[in-house]
């Protein structure tokens, strides 16, 4: 029997950027054959003011989202015979949804934790505010990511917790 992961780097990642203001926002998505894969999204990067980083990602257990301070990475793709096939980081500053964080303070963030036998388990989802604003990251599959601003969601069907992480 394998134990519940240590996520606490995680909460130590997004928790190191409370009180920044964004300077960029990038995405990295996987293009097929020369066309964006619509299947799911990639990992999501906000850049900081003072040049430091917050990555969401899922984990890669189909459970799990994370977080790090560093950039986002791009992945290599495997070969596949007739096509191109390639990962691309997207900055997203001029995307008319995205163009509202830009400028704002992360004030404070919810993470949404699945329970495991009454104790923390997983982070399932999170929700970053910002001065007006806020986004949503959450984990549909492998690794298959969905980011939306000023969307709520809920993707958990079992028992979660709600973890607020603000300025202490």
């Amino acid at each position: 029997m394998t134990g519940i992961p240590d996520h606490t780097a995680t909460v130590k990642a997004i928790a190191n950027c409370i009180g920044k203001t964004v300077s960029g926002i990038a995405r990295v998505q996987f293009y097929y054959d020369n066309r964006e894969d619509t299947d799911g999204m990639g990992d999501l990067e906000f850049t900081f003011d003072d040049n430091s980083y917050l990555t969401l990602s899922g984990l890669g257990d189909a459970e799990s989202i994370k977080a790090s301070n560093k950039n986002a990475d791009i992945p290599d793709s495997l070969p596949i015979t007739g096509q191109n096939s390639y990962w691309k980081k997207i900055d997203m500053k001029d995307d008319i949804d995205w163009e509202k964080i830009m400028g704002q303070t992360l004030q404070s963030a919810e993470i949404e934790w699945d329970i495991f036998h009454g104790q923390k388990g997983n982070p399932l989802s999170c929700v970053l505010h910002f001065n007006t604003d806020f986004v949503t990251f959450n984990l549909t599959s492998a690794d298959a990511n969905e980011f939306f601003v000023n969307k709520a969601f809920s993707v958990a069907n079992g028992e979660t917790r709600i973890e607020k992480i603000k300025i202490a």
